[in-house]
């Protein structure tokens, strides 16, 4: 049975909730953060000690091992942490409804207090499946949210499947965005996604269109 409801006004609407410890992208996300964070006190460090004697043949070596041992403790506080939230939340995330219409995705954080249940039945309205006003439901449902991040499919860059996790990943210039598909509903509901965003020329055909530009303002 299909879990993602398709609504009267054409959006794609289902609620889950990820499995911290089955699907660690938090996880990934949170240890490519401090990767990242790490790589740039390295070279913030290097820069800053570039002028001191003796750097380029052995304070560049000894700085590189302060800084990964460095990343390493802050790597596995961070693995730490993680757990820590996992126990306290009992291995599975805060509930959430996911939105897909003809412009964008929308992953959209509920308050804690709401049972599946209950946004199932609103969905249901939505989509036409069970009695009850739309527009209630509707206004009902945004009035549960509690933060949200919006994709517009333009600005994807590139999409990212993984069915064993039942997950795909939107990726743009700035942010990822992990939309979490029910797996009787994943073929559906990538097929959708991969439908609305254009089709964007690779590395050689940048280079062919930049030399017809070229051209033509020669011309």
């Amino acid at each position: 049975m299909k879990k993602a409801f398709l609504c009267r006004d054409g959006v794609y609407r289902w609620c889950l909730s990820s499995d911290l410890v089955k699907s660690p992208s938090v996880l990934h996300t949170v240890l490519r953060f401090t990767g990242f964070i790490c790589l740039i006190f390295w070279a913030v460090t290097c820069v800053v000690y570039l002028r001191e004697p003796g750097f380029l043949w052995r304070g560049f070596f000894e700085n590189a091992a302060f800084c990964a041992l460095a990343s390493a403790c802050a790597l596995a506080l961070s693995v730490g942490a993680y757990y820590a939230y996992v126990l306290l939340s009992r291995g599975r995330y805060r509930c959430l409804l996911f939105e897909l219409d003809v412009s964008r995705a929308r992953h959209i954080r509920i308050k804690k207090e709401l049972s599946f249940s209950s946004i199932n039945g609103a969905l249901a309205v939505l989509a036409g499946r069970a009695p009850g006003s739309p527009g209630q439901a509707g206004a009902w449902l945004l009035d549960q949210a509690s933060g949200e991040i919006a994709t517009d499919f333009k600005k994807v860059r590139r999409v990212r499947a993984r069915k064993d996790r039942g997950l795909i990943i939107l990726r743009s210039a700035l942010r990822s965005n992990h939309i979490y598909v029910p797996a009787e509903d994943f073929d559906e509901i990538l097929s959708f996604i991969r439908s609305r965003i254009p089709k964007r020329p690779g590395r050689l055909g940048k280079i062919i269109n930049r030399l017809r530009i070229k051209r033509g303002s020669k011309k």
